[in-house]
C-alpha cells in the first residue's frame, strides 16, 4: 500500500508541477498560439493574443514563454500592466506639479509599450494632453484601466 501511494503521489505532483495537463506555448511549434486558443472566443483569442505581446516585451522575447500556460501568460500580463500603470501614474504625478509651476497648460508625450514619457529625438507620435486631461488619466489609471484602454478605446 505504501508503495501505490508514493507512486499515485509522484503522478500528481507531476501533474501539478506541469499545470495539470493545461496546454504550454512551445513557439518550436509555429501552430503553438492556434493550439493554445482554438477553444477561445474571438474577443478571449484577442485578449490572450495581447496579454502575449504584453508579457513577451516585459521578458525580453516570445522565445521566453515556452513552457508558460494560457493561465500563467494571463496572470504575468495582469502584473505587468500593474506594474505599467504605478509607473505613469507616478510620472504624470510628478509631470503635472511640473507643468503647473512653470504655468504651462499642456504638454508633449509619447506612449512607447504602455509607458508615457516625454518625446526625444527621433520620436514622431506623440499628442498634446492638457493638466485637466492627464488629471483624468491619473483617475482612470488608478481604477485600474490600462493606458492602451484610455488612449486609444471609444
Amino acid at each position: 500500500m505504501g508503495k501505490t501511494f508514493l507512486v499515485a503521489l509522484f503522478f500528481a505532483s507531476m501533474l501539478i508541477i506541469s499545470g495539470c495537463g493545461e496546454k504550454t506555448i512551445d513557439y518550436s511549434d509555429p501552430n503553438t498560439l492556434i493550439t493554445l486558443t482554438e477553444k477561445m472566443s474571438t474577443e478571449e483569442q484577442v485578449h490572450f493574443i495581447s496579454d502575449v505581446m504584453v508579457v513577451a516585451l516585459a521578458l525580453g522575447g516570445e522565445e521566453k514563454l515556452n513552457g508558460y500556460t494560457v493561465s500563467q501568460v494571463t496572470e504575468e500580463a495582469i502584473n505587468v500592466r500593474a506594474f505599467i500603470r504605478k509607473k505613469n501614474i507616478k510620472f504624470l504625478e510628478i509631470t503635472i506639479p511640473e507643468m503647473e509651476a512653470m504655468g504651462e497648460n499642456s504638454i508633449s508625450l509619447v506612449e512607447h509599450n504602455g509607458f508615457l514619457s516625454k518625446p526625444e529625438d527621433g520620436d514622431i507620435s506623440f499628442k498634446k494632453y492638457s493638466i485637466e486631461r492627464l488629471k483624468e488619466i491619473i483617475d482612470k489609471l488608478k481604477s485600474g484601466k490600462n493606458i492602451e484602454d484610455i488612449l486609444y478605446k471609444k
